[in-house]
Formats: structure tokens, sequence, C-alpha cells
């Protein structure tokens, strides 16, 4: 029976490497790597990453007004030092906003010339 591209993305996301991955499905690297750069996978990885991105995105808007109270009760203590008031606001905010855009750019990524899921280009 064949491996799915569906079981090949779960070894490859339950195992911290390629080569981990492969002897779990009872298949060589190389044979892993060519499934991988199939058409079907390609399109799988990326539907399953944009529907991650999405969700965490929600559960971060779901979570926005606690960790913006949170943030205000932070900058409000006049105790903490200034530094540590702002770093903790940019933080949040910035992983919000960086968050949110590649949701955003998962969702439309179809249409583009490039890659935007290619996640080793994400940081």
């Amino acid at each position: 029976m064949k491996t799915t591209d569906e079981q090949i993305l779960s070894a490859v996301l339950a195992h911290p490497t390629n080569e981990a991955a492969a002897k779990s499905l009872k298949m060589s690297t190389s044979q892993l790597y060519t499934r991988m750069s199939a058409k079907s996978y390609q399109t799988l990885q990326k539907d399953v990453i944009a529907s991650s991105l999405e969700h965490t995105t929600g559960i971060l808007r779901e979570n926005l007004s606690s960790a913006i109270n949170v943030i205000k009760t932070i900058a409000e203590n006049e105790e903490n030092p200034v530094s540590v008031r702002l770093a903790a606001a940019n933080s949040i905010i910035k992983n919000f906003g960086e968050l949110a855009t590649k949701a955003a750019i998962a969702r439309t990524s179809s249409t583009q010339a490039h890659d935007p899921l290619d996640v080793d280009n994400w940081f």
C-alpha cells in the first residue's frame, strides 16, 4: 500500500529530522524527498501551513484584549523599568502583526509568483 501525502506530512511534522520521518515511514530519505517534491504534497503542506497560521491568528485575536490588559497593567506599574514595559508591549504587537500578515499571505498564496509559505524564509 502506497504511503499517502497525509502520512508523509504527519511523519515530517512528528519527527525532528526528515531522516527520522523517513525511517518511521519505512522508506529511504531519498524516497521521502522525492515524495515531498511532488505537487500534491507541496499543495497539502501549503494548505496545512495556511490553516495553522489562520488558527493561530484566530487564537491571538481572541486573546488580544487580555494581552492588552496585561500590557496596560505592566505599562502602568511605575515600579517596572520603562524598557521592560515597552519591550512587552512591542513584542506582543509585533508578533501579532507578523502572524496576521502571514495568514493573509497564506490565503492568497495561489495568486502570487513567489512562495510566501517557504518556512525557511519566514524569520
